[in-house]
């Protein structure tokens, strides 16, 4: 029988990695700008509701530090969609997801967390991974690149800094400034409506015209994503509080496996021996580095 543990990550594992796909159906339909504006709303509109269930009650050093997170996240998701759009999703979703490079980095020099073995094999094993992943071996001499990578390396970055944040945001710490650590659900709430709001306002600033026709193409797969995110981020959530947040934490990680699978059977895309290798030393440190 499954633990709690284990279904906790079960489900973000497989929501993420399919909602992941989806969105990067919906891309390559519309414009990044509109699908951040119109999936947003659909989020804001799901999120807003829990208000009325969760502890509203927050620092203000907490407020201020979740909207600082929100603009990196903003940055991390904008890069990424761009990503999916010019290159293969089979290869930008895992060099993306390797964000965790950039946040124990983070960890270790500006709150003096030590680093294990285990820790430093998975960050070797997933640069290099990003490496093969991210180039043809057999064109480096012509200074191939696989498109997309630069965003995708732009959005690790971002991310690595955004999960930095929240790491801030769930325990009780001192980093400059003091930071108290958040209920799980309020934690939840407030990083959900600010990420969205921030996506939201992004995608009206860049007023680009919806084309109806092409928005109600785009408007299923939206619309099923988010649902999905959302039913995902509160099974991580329960499993955070519930289960043991180290095997929910290394399981759910191997999302990028599932979009991958999806990318290579909806897609039929073609990736070269080398970076087959690349994806699957990037998943395995993936793996390592969350226990």
């Amino acid at each position: 029988m499954l633990s709690i543990s284990m279904i906790a990550g079960l489900v973000p594992m497989l929501g993420w990695g399919i909602a992941d796909f989806l969105q990067s159906k919906a891309v390559r339909k519309l414009s990044t700008a509109q699908v951040m504006f119109v999936s947003n709303v659909f989020w804001t509109l799901i999120i807003l509701p829990f208000a009325f269930f969760v502890d509203l009650n927050i620092s203000m050093n907490n407020l201020i530090l979740v909207i600082i997170g929100s603009l990196f996240q903003l940055v991390a998701m904008v890069k990424l969609y761009e990503a999916m759009k010019i290159g293969e999703v089979s290869i930008v979703t895992p060099i993306s997801a390797s964000y965790p490079i950039i946040t124990v980095i983070l960890l270790i020099m500006l709150l003096g967390n030590a680093l294990s073995l285990p820790t430093l094999a998975a960050i070797i094993l997933m640069t290099l991974g990003i490496a093969l992943a991210s180039t043809d071996l057999k064109r480096l001499k012509h200074m191939h690149t696989t498109k997309g990578v630069k965003e995708a390396v732009v959005s690790l970055f971002f991310f690595g800094i955004y999960f930095f944040i929240l790491e801030l945001l769930s325990r009780d710490i001192t980093f400059l400034l003091e930071f108290k650590a958040m209920g799980s659900y309020t934690f939840f709430f407030y990083t959900s409506i600010f990420n969205g709001l921030a996506l939201l306002i992004y995608g009206l600033l860049k007023k680009e015209r919806l084309v109806k026709k092409e928005v109600m193409e785009a408007v299923p797969y939206m619309f099923t994503a988010e649902i999905i995110y959302l039913v995902s981020w509160l099974a991580l959530t329960y499993g955070f509080m519930f289960g043991e947040s180290a095997i929910v934490t290394a399981i759910s990680s191997v999302y990028p496996a599932i979009t991958i699978l999806l990318a290579l059977i909806f897609y039929k895309e073609k990736l070269v021996k080398n970076q087959y290798f690349g994806i699957l030393m990037i998943l395995a440190g993936l793996i390592m580095i969350s226990h």
